[in-house]
């Protein structure tokens, strides 16, 4: 269901990557699952964990964010010997695509981690029974320890599913065994899985520097166009294969990627995603969502993150990295000014508040 509202327009607050550290008081969110002797299962969107796997088992539940409201959630797991964690997160992000969170969790993993670390295998694999539906993500070196470390990628309608497992290098098996365990052990007791969504990373075609986007002017319909567009398909119905590093951008410690998409000019009444900055590990990115429609051709600027997606300002091309870089900082007040924000729920609602006044009719 969605709710709309009017509100006045405030401004899109400057991002940093990494996310804050949690307070060791943080709530468990264990109001959203429902435990059994061999499973716990996350309510709203009916996905359930066994409560062992391999070498770990599990060991407490977390709720992440300022407010407990449902939307980031974790399940902890250890070995008897604390030498192996494995954490399976269930969170609703603006964008679930299994592909680019696999590109994103990387490029956070590879930030922490010292010249060795390493890709060992990056297959599509079955999960709970369905084939073909998680990128699972092998790795070599991870961490200041140099661990062993395995990882997948699941979407579940607007739900994304990450499983992370950690260990050391002596013990790999058993962090495979453990990441094997915790796929084949997932249950989808509502919507099923959508199949895995790998993304192609190739060199960014030659090309001269680009101009500058112009900023359009505000519109309350188009605001309220590209809202309803992302409430109504969980993120943009066209989220191309191929992409390419356009540059990394410092955020403290880490190195992040601007990707943009490898396509071909846009067809007829056509949304599709065309440029991608990670924020942090959880969903947080900004999207350029190119908009083909009523023979117009506009680019939307897509802030997302977990439990809630604002549109932003919109150009008449794709803003450069420099300008993307410059909402992000805040030093673009302008192009970065919230539209319209979509505040998702556990119940599958969503609020749209229109921040952008319609004109008064004519009389």
């Amino acid at each position: 269901m969605l709710r709309l509202l009017i509100a006045f327009p405030f401004l899109f607050a400057a991002i940093t990557a990494p996310a804050a550290a949690q307070p060791p008081d943080r709530p468990t969110g264990a109001e959203f699952w429902t435990p059994s002797d061999e499973r716990m299962t996350f309510i709203a969107a009916g996905i359930s964990f066994p409560r062992r796997a391999g070498a770990v088992s599990f060991n407490r539940s977390i709720a992440f964010g300022q407010r407990n409201v449902g939307l980031d959630n974790a399940l902890i797991y250890a070995s008897d010997d604390r030498q192996m964690i494995a954490t399976a997160y269930v969170y609703h992000p603006g964008l679930a695509h299994s592909g680019l969170a696999a590109v994103g969790g990387e490029a956070f993993m590879r930030a922490q981690s010292g010249h060795g670390f390493r890709l060992l295998a990056s297959p599509t694999v079955a999960a709970g029974g369905h084939a073909g539906v998680a990128i699972r993500v092998d790795y070599a070196g991870f961490g200041t320890e140099s661990e062993a470390s395995s990882a997948a990628y699941l979407s579940v309608g607007g739900w994304m599913v990450k499983i992370r497992v950690t260990g050391p290098e002596a013990r790999r098996a058993d962090v495979e065994r453990v990441t094997t365990g915790l796929l084949d052990g997932i249950r989808f007791e509502g919507a099923a899985p959508r199949a895995a969504e790998p993304v192609e990373l190739v060199d960014c075609p030659a090309a001269g520097p680009a101009r500058p986007a112009t900023l359009l002017a505000e519109s309350a319909d188009e605001a309220m166009e590209d809202a309803i567009m992302s409430h109504a398909t969980g993120g943009p119905p066209a989220v191309p294969r191929r992409w390419c590093v356009s540059s990394r951008r410092r955020a403290g410690n880490f190195a992040l990627p601007i990707l943009r998409a490898v396509v071909d000019p846009p067809g007829e009444d056509s949304r599709r995603s065309v440029v991608f900055a990670f924020l942090t590990d959880s969903g947080g990115a900004l999207e350029v969502a190119e908009r083909h429609f009523r023979n117009r051709l506009r680019y939307a600027l897509m802030h997302h993150g977990t439990g809630q997606t604002r549109v932003l300002g919109s150009w008449d091309a794709p803003p450069t990295d420099a300008q993307i870089e410059a909402v992000i900082s805040g030093t673009d007040p302008a192009g970065g000014r919230a539209r319209a924000t979509i505040q998702y729920q556990t119940s599958g609602d969503s609020d749209i508040t229109l921040h952008v006044v319609p004109p008064a009719p004519a009389s």
